[in-house]
């Protein structure tokens, strides 16, 4: 269960961005996204508050310290998710990812964006949309390329968006994993990985 403390929320705001309604295709595409939220001042919790918080559950009782903050959720910027794993999976990441911190109305933000994710897969089994979540940059653009999708993202050190697209007709066709490459504004790689559930960014 993800619980809530009050955090300052005053810029933080949920962004209707480019509609959903099209399968980029072609190589070099820009591919269109949703900014379903973007919490521009959120900051995950101390590393200490996170054990404490994580040990009062008994999933994590048994984990030392180390082993928690050292749990992929943690340490990556970068989530993906083409579909959604139940309280079990897609909860449990967030729980581990200082999700649990979230205030009450940051929490209800990202609930509907969940709850729109399911309800999407629900409707389109053709080309349901994935989603990401985001943490410390912003997501400036996505483009298809060699048949791989580039996130050209913005470092901010702080923030947490949740980002909804759809996969490129060349991914839907594939059943192998896509490779993700991240680089920033200025062109330089921040890192890659193929499709996953969790991917690191390159700190600063």
């Amino acid at each position: 269960m993800i619980i809530s403390q009050q955090l300052d929320t005053k810029t933080d705001h949920q962004v209707q961005a480019i509609p959903l309604d099209s399968i980029a295709q072609a190589q070099g595409t820009n591919i269109p996204f949703e900014v379903c939220v973007d919490h521009a001042n959120f900051v995950r919790p101390n590393p200490q508050k996170h054990v404490n918080r994580l040990r009062s559950d008994n999933h994590y009782q048994g984990l030392s310290s180390q082993e928690i903050l050292n749990l992929p959720p943690w340490k990556d910027d970068f989530f993906y998710f083409s579909y959604y794993a139940g309280l079990n999976g897609t909860g449990f990441m967030g729980f581990e990812a200082g999700l649990w911190s979230l205030s009450n109305s940051q929490s209800k933000s990202h609930d509907k964006c969940v709850d729109k994710f399911i309800e999407n897969h629900r409707q389109d089994q053709r080309n349901p949309m994935t989603q990401l979540w985001i943490f410390n940059h912003k997501l400036k653009q996505i483009q298809w390329k060699n048949n791989k999708y580039i996130f050209i993202l913005e470092y901010r050190g702080k923030g947490f968006q949740v980002i909804n697209y759809r996969k490129t007709a060349w991914d839907l066709a594939q059943d192998q994993t896509v490779w993700f490459e991240f680089v920033d504004t200025k062109g330089n790689r921040l890192g890659g990985c193929t499709e996953g559930w969790t991917c690191p960014i390159r700190k600063k």
